[in-house]
């Protein structure tokens, strides 16, 4: 699903936004998309009721990791959302 809707164009007749929601919508969508880190953070839930539910760990144990559980999948998706900003590579 589209956040916004690209540049009204002639290849795109639909499209009512503009430069700026298209490069809003290129930034943002790999970081929290269908496709981008939900993924990865949708992994890091399946490993915390692996962890919780078959192998018995204790919340204690659970402090050591949780914080990179949440940290992990969002890192790489903005780091690549901020160098394709940088580099003018949305639109």
């Amino acid at each position: 699903a589209y956040l916004w809707t690209p540049p009204q164009s002639k290849s795109f007749v639909p499209g009512i936004g503009n430069e700026t929601t298209c490069n809003i919508q290129g930034f943002v969508l790999p970081i929290f998309g269908a496709g981008g880190a939900s993924l990865f953070y949708n992994a890091s839930l399946a490993l915390y009721y692996l962890l919780v539910v078959k192998y018995n760990w204790k919340q204690r144990d659970l402090k050591k990791i949780e914080k990179w559980l949440h940290i992990v999948p969002f890192v790489p998706y903005t780091i690549f959302s901020i160098i394709g900003a940088a580099l003018d590579s949305f639109n």
